[in-house]
């Protein structure tokens, strides 16, 4: 059998009962941190001008807009919900293959909401859909980063037709159509970090993974194997020896790409290869007391790698442009000695304050130092008037895989994601129906609290 077969398969024959209530627990855990990222990252500007285009659709209500207080069609609130996902930078990472779950998340919530579907059925989906994408991840990273394509909607559109495949019950037949047919839509580029077209990638993943199953249900046709053979999906896209198709299809389930290499919840607005160099500059800020006026400078040593990834944004212009900007997120711990959504606003990006700041960091590059995904703490140095300086290098963050929040951080974080949106008893219903996923037997009730949020709760007074 080759992958692509070996793929289908896996995915239609794999059901609920089949999955150990530990990855049940995790993938609950990290569908309340996805949910949480959606509320808050609907608020954000890309958001609000994708919201539009989908109004501006005049398209059937099936699926709910997550924050968005209206109902479009399943393809346009996975779009919509996708690129919510994303909008904030907030969304979850898989460890040591590029590939999100921020593409599966969102079309499962949207086709459980179209067909009332059960909560047993959206968990089903997701395990099984986003083993698979993992396991493609760790099969071709970091070599789809070096050839400047964006893993997000590289893996993400395959994962996401994977996810509406499971959720529309199709055949191997079929869902081998689905992923030929999401093949052709596969895109996203490196050079677009720091602008809302990369923000919109989540989004445009959902949405061409939800089109791919929802046309090979109706009949249309693509390579049977497209994932085999030459030229294959990953050799056109990551090159010949740049891939291992062993990998992808090697012990399905054993252990779920969700406990091993695992999935990081992001603990800051930005890219997730910043994260280490801003707990290593809080942490020497908070415990040496270090006021902002006595700082003289900041350095941050990186790897080619990072440096990649960042595009070098020293002096960012836009909300967007600074999550990718290490001066940027530096600037924030030390000069308001916390990093949140409002540190990437246009109007603190812009201010003089920030501006100031940022003259004060400085990255540099270590080309002679290990570089990849496994090489990610940033050595930061913070140098005082008096002519003291105070050395942190972070290599395990909170949130992440090897040291993941508690119960309570989870849903304290959630809580703050949800709250401008939600009211406090809402925040605590969806806490409850998510975490309790399995029981659910209907997501539309999830769904209709998420969507309509406080509007909603004024209308039953």
């Amino acid at each position: 059998m080759g992958i692509t077969d070996i793929i289908s398969e896996y995915v239609m024959r794999t059901r609920f009962e089949d999955i150990p209530k530990e990855i049940i627990e995790l993938a609950k855990e990290f569908i309340l941190d996805s949910v949480g990222a959606s509320l808050i990252g609907s608020l954000e500007p890309v958001s609000q001008i994708t919201r539009q285009y989908v109004i501006e659709d005049c398209s059937k209500p099936e699926a709910g807009a997550i924050g968005g207080r209206f109902k479009t069609t399943v393809s346009n609130a996975a779009f919509l919900n996708g690129t919510s996902n994303h909008a904030a930078e907030l969304e979850a990472c898989g460890d040591f293959a590029g590939c999100n779950p921020l593409s599966i998340i969102p079309v499962s919530l949207a086709f459980g909401e179209k067909l009332g579907l059960s909560g047993k059925k959206i968990l089903e989906a997701i395990i099984v859909a986003f083993e698979v994408q993992g396991k493609m991840g760790m099969g071709t990273t970091p070599a789809s980063h070096n050839r400047g394509w964006c893993s997000i909607s590289l893996h993400g559109t395959l994962g996401a037709a994977l996810t509406a495949a499971k959720m529309l019950n199709l055949d191997a037949y079929q869902i081998k159509m689905a992923v030929g047919l999401a093949a052709d839509q596969a895109g996203g580029l490196m050079r677009q970090l720091g602008t809302m077209a990369h923000l919109l990638e989540g989004g445009l993943a959902c949405r061409n993974g939800v089109f791919a199953a929802t046309m090979a249900q109706m009949g249309a046709t693509a390579a049977e194997d497209i994932l085999d053979g030459a030229p294959s999906f990953w050799e056109v896209y990551v090159g010949k020896g740049g891939f291992d198709p062993e990998i992808m299809v090697r012990d399905f389930g054993n252990p779920y790409y969700l406990k091993s290499p695992g999935i990081s919840m992001k603990k800051y607005p930005c890219c997730f290869f910043m994260h280490r160099a801003l707990d290593a500059a809080l942490q020497l800020v908070e415990e040496h007391n270090i006021a902002y006026e006595d700082i003289e400078s900041v350095e941050a040593g990186i790897t080619p790698f990072i440096y990649d990834s960042l595009l070098g944004h020293g002096d960012p212009n836009s909300g967007d442009m600074a999550r990718f900007s290490l001066e940027h997120g530096l600037a924030s711990a030390i000069l308001k000695k916390k990093v949140t959504v409002a540190s990437f606003s246009n109007k603190e990006v812009l201010s003089p304050a920030f501006v100031q700041a940022r003259k004060k960091v400085n990255v540099k590059v270590h080309p002679e130092w290990p570089s990849g995904r496994s090489a990610l703490a940033i050595p930061v140095t913070i140098r005082v008037r008096d002519g003291k300086e105070f050395t942190r290098k972070v290599d395990k963050l909170r949130g992440s895989a090897k040291l993941p929040l508690n119960r309570d951080e989870q849903i304290g974080r959630y809580a703050e994601f949800a709250r401008p949106l939600l009211s406090d008893s809402q925040v605590e219903q969806t806490v409850r129906f998510i975490l309790n996923l399995e029981e659910l037997r209907d997501v539309r009730v999830l769904m209709n609290i998420l969507t309509f949020g406080r509007e909603l709760s004024n209308s039953q007074k």
